[in-house]
């Protein structure tokens, strides 16, 4: 009797004890359902939250110095290329020039043939090595690369026609004004960054290229009337615009096809133009007046061009235009030392200043934007 009271018991117990865990059970689920949370564990959520966007926060600022690397890199890289190429177009001008010194009957229009002839033969050459098809152009690229063609064609013989009509010194001038354009143009249109030190960089370097111009003579004496000066200072202007849409052009571009792309089809626009005026006036280019040393300076000269088409479309892939463009004024301190070693130049006091004004101007944007990546 004892026994199975005690059995009774301990089973009545035991029934308890499950119907009391199956409750809790159910409270538990229940709970979850309604979204309910134990007062133990309440703030745990918000805890979790709080914690999440903590770490959130501090992965970010770990990011961010790499980022800020990055984009610091990119920036040195793009204008490393801009300044190399600015230093080899100069390089091609020279070899241009001793052509010329040592060939008076050499041409423009044979300079033509021949460096067209060269850059495509390169641009054959490199886009063969890193398998390039140049001809499956994305349809987002086609009409930049079409308009940077265009602009570039036309940027010569407008450039040459001006020259006419006016001294060279002031075409050249008129015409280096297009990196203060390209730096509006690329902010209006393209929303690059720019600050006041783009601005007084770009417009501090144009009047320290003005001052190295002071008292320089030409050598051409150009006698026009107002009209025909007038027509020349237009045709010279128009020329500078196309330079800013060569460069617009080229910046857009590169976001879409590749930076081969750029010296490629520009080389092969130049030979389809060269051979067009061949087959009208065959009498443009006379072969006969050729000897091996100016062929040797035309192929360096053009081997040297189409290098700095690509170093030039590699930069403007890399840094803004705004950023970059002016710095070919550097390409009269560079033009000076090579006639001052080639040709014995002489510097003046306005050469002197007028350098010392270039480079200070270009630096000044360059270590205001270092200056600020280590802040």
């Amino acid at each position: 009797m004892s026994s199975h009271s005690s059995r009774s018991f301990d089973g009545g117990a035991h029934l308890l004890v499950n119907s009391d865990r199956e409750e809790s059970e159910k409270n538990l689920v229940s709970g979850r359902s309604s979204g309910s949370t134990p007062k133990s564990k309440k703030s745990q959520p918000a805890i979790d939250s709080e914690s999440c966007q903590s770490l959130e926060m501090e992965s970010s600022n770990k990011n961010k110095p790499d980022e800020d690397q990055g984009s610091y890199f990119n920036a040195f890289f793009g204008t490393i290329m801009m300044l190399l190429g600015v230093i080899l177009v100069c390089l091609s001008t020279v070899f241009c020039k001793l052509a010329y010194m040592n060939n008076p009957n050499l041409t423009g229009f044979d300079y033509l043939i021949v460096r067209s002839t060269i850059l495509t033969l390169c641009a054959l050459i490199q886009a063969f090595s890193q398998q390039v098809n140049l001809l499956k152009i994305k349809k987002e690229g086609r009409f930049l690369l079409f308009l940077r063609c265009f602009f570039g064609l036309l940027f010569f013989p407008m450039f040459y026609s001006s020259l006419k009509f006016l001294p060279s010194s002031k075409a050249t001038l008129i015409s280096n004004m297009y990196p203060l354009f390209v730096t509006l143009c690329a902010y209006w249109y393209l929303k690059e960054s720019i600050n006041r030190y783009d601005v007084l960089g770009v417009i501090g370097a144009f009047f320290g290229v003005v001052i190295m111009n002071i008292n320089k003579t030409d050598s051409t004496k150009i006698e026009t009337t107002d009209f025909l000066r007038i027509l020349g200072i237009i045709l010279c202007s128009i020329t500078m615009f196309l330079g800013v849409g060569v460069t617009l052009t080229i910046r857009m571009m590169n976001k879409h096809l590749h930076y081969l792309f750029n010296p490629a089809w520009f080389a092969f626009t130049l030979f389809a133009f060269s051979l067009i005026l061949l087959g009208v006036y065959p009498s443009i280019y006379n072969f006969e007046h050729y000897t091996w040393l100016d062929m040797g300076y035309f192929f360096i000269s053009g081997v040297v061009h189409f290098i700095h088409q690509n170093l030039v479309s590699i930069a403007y892939k890399y840094q803004e235009a705004s950023k970059i463009s002016f710095l070919t004024y550097s390409s009269g301190i560079w033009l000076l030392l090579s006639d001052y070693i080639i040709f014995g130049y002489k510097f003046s006091a306005t050469d002197y200043a007028g350098i010392l004004m270039v480079i200070a101007f270009l630096l000044l944007p360059i270590l205001y934007k270092a200056y600020g990546m280590r802040r």
